[in-house]
C-alpha cells in the first residue's frame, strides 16, 4: 500500500524482517557507496570536525580492512598501480607506524598466492629486489604491497645505493615497454581531468627519477640511453598537456578515437554474448578476448568470458587453471556483485569444485533478481534431477521407481 514511510519501517512492523536486519542492510549499502568513490578522476574532499556521533550503521575497522583489500584488488586496475610504483621501486621497504598489524594484514586472501612474502618483506629488501627475488605474480605483488601501505603497516626509506645495472636495466626495459599503447595521461599515471598541479606534480615526480643527470657516469651507453627514451616520452607527454588549450585538443583525439573503438567493441561484446547462449562457448571466448584488446572497463566482460571458460570446462574442452577463475571473480567490483549475472556465473564456478548446494542457492538468486534468467533455471533443473538420480540405483531399487524417474524427467 502507498505510504510516506520507510520501507524497512514497515517490513519491521509488519513482522517480516528483524529490527536488526535493517541495519545490516544499511551497513552493506554503505559499504557499496563507499566502494563507488574509487574511481578514475580527481576529487577535492573537506573534513569538518565535530563531536557528535550519530547512531546508526557503521563500518568497524576490522571489516573496513577487509573491504580495502577488497576494493585495491577489485577497483583499482592493475597498470594504474604499477605505474604508481614507477617511482618507488628502488626504495627500501621499512616498518610502519602500524607494523604491529603486519601478521594479521597477512592473513587477507591476496597473500595465500605469495608463499615466503612476510620472510622476504622484512629482509630489508628494495621493492624491486622483492618482487624479483620472490618471482611473484606481478598483479597479485602490487596488490599485496599497496594493501600493507595503506594500513600503514610498510613504508619506504632510503634507495638503493647499490648500482645493479643488470637490474637497473631490466627494470628501464619494463618501463618502456609499458608505455606502448598508452596516451599522455596514461604515461604519467593521471586521470584525464587531472588538475593542472596534479600534471605538474606527476611530471616532476618521474623526471626525479628518469632525468639523464641521474644516470652515473660510468654506467653503460645502453642504460643511458633506455633512460633517454624514457625521460623523452614523459617530457612529450608533460609538453603536450600542461596547459589548458593544448590538453583540450589531444582529449579531443582520445575521445574520438575511443568514440570509435567502443563502437567496435560493444558489436564485438554482443555477438559474443550471442555465440555463449548458443552454446559456442569457444567462439564466444575468442570474441571477448578480442573485445579485451579495447580496454572496455566492463564487470559483465569478465563475468561472460568466466562463464564461457566455465563451459569449456564441464566438457573438457577448456585448459583454464580454477584458481585463475576464481582471481577473475575476486576482482568485480562490490557494487556489482548483486546482479543475475554475477550470482550466476559465480553458481557455475561453485558447481565446477563440486560445492553444489552452494550452486543451487546462487542460481536461485539469480533467478530472484531475474525471473526470465533461462540459463539458470536450466542448471538449477540439471542439479535437481542429479540429485534426484542418485537417489535411486537402478540395480538394487524397484522398476517402478525407475520408469517414474525417467516419466518425470522427459516431462520437466
Amino acid at each position: 500500500m502507498p505510504s510516506t514511510r520507510k520501507l524497512g519501517t514497515r517490513l519491521v512492523e509488519a513482522n517480516l524482517i528483524s529490527p536488526h536486519a535493517i541495519f545490516e542492510v544499511m551497513a552493506d549499502q554503505l559499504a557499496i557507496r563507499l566502494s563507488k568513490t574509487i574511481y578514475d578522476s580527481s576529487v577535492s574532499i573537506n573534513f569538518s570536525e565535530s563531536k557528535e556521533l550519530k547512531d546508526g550503521p557503521g563500518i568497524d575497522n576490522e571489516t573496513f580492512n577487509v573491504l580495502l583489500h577488497d576494493w585495491i584488488l577489485s577497483k583499482i586496475p592493475f597498470p594504474w598501480l604499477k605505474a604508481f610504483y614507477v617511482t618507488w621501486m628502488d626504495q627500501e621497504i621499512i616498518s610502519g607506524p602500524a607494523f604491529s598489524l603486519l601478521t594479521k594484514a597477512l592473513q587477507a586472501p591476496i597473500y595465500k598466492r605469495l608463499p615466503g612474502f612476510e620472510k622476504m618483506l622484512v629482509s630489508g629488501r628494495t621493492v624491486d629486489r622483492l618482487l624479483t627475488d620472490g618471482n611473484y605474480n606481478e598483479s597479485d605483488f602490487f596488490v599485496a604491497i599497496h594493501y600493507l601501505a595503506i594500513l600503514r603497516v610498510i613504508c619506504f626509506g632510503a634507495r638503493d645505493e647499490i648500482k645493479d645495472y643488470d637490474a637497473i636495466r631490466a627494470r628501464l626495459n619494463r618501463v618502456l615497454k609499458e608505455t606502448d599503447g598508452k596516451n599522455y595521461f596514461e604515461i604519467l599515471n593521471l586521470s584525464k581531468n587531472a588538475r593542472e598541479s596534479e600534471i605538474k606534480n606527476a611530471y616532476y615526480e618521474l623526471a626525479k627519477i628518469f632525468h639523464p643527470d641521474k644516470i652515473p657516469k660510468e654506467a653503460p651507453k645502453g642504460i643511458f640511453d633506455l633512460n633517454q627514451k624514457i625521460f623523452s616520452l614523459i617530457s612529450s607527454a608533460f609538453n603536450v598537456i600542461k596547459d589548458a588549450p593544448s590538453r583540450e585538443r589531444y582529449l579531443k583525439e582520445l575521445d574520438q578515437g575511443r568514440a570509435d573503438e567502443l563502437l567496435k567493441a560493444e558489436a564485438i561484446y554482443e555477438r559474443g554474448k550471442a555465440l555463449l547462449k548458443a552454446g559456442r562457448a569457444t567462439q564466444a571466448l575468442e570474441a571477448f578476448a578480442e573485445v579485451g584488446k579495447f580496454n572496455l572497463a566492463k564487470s559483465d566482460l569478465t563475468l561472460y568470458r568466466v562463464w564461457a571458460m566455465l563451459k569449456l570446462l564441464e566438457t573438457n574442452r577448456g585448459s583454464a587453471d580454477i584458481k585463475k577463475i576464481e582471481q577473475q571473480l575476486e576482482q568485480i567490483p562490490p557494487e556489482d556483485r548483486h546482479d543475475a549475472i554475477y550470482h550466476f556465473v559465480k553458481g557455475l564456478f561453485q558447481k565446477q569444485i563440486g560445492r553444489t548446494d552452494v550452486a543451487r542457492g546462487l542460481f536461485e538468486r539469480a533467478i530472484a533478481v531475474d525471473p526470465q534468467f533461462i540459463d539458470a533455471r536450466r542448471e538449477l533443473n540439471v542439479l535437481r534431477l542429479k540429485n534426484e538420480t542418485q537417489k535411486i540405483d537402478i540395480w538394487k531399487s524397484d522398476l517402478k521407481d525407475i520408469v517414474g524417474l525417467l516419466f518425470k524427467s522427459k516431462k520437466k
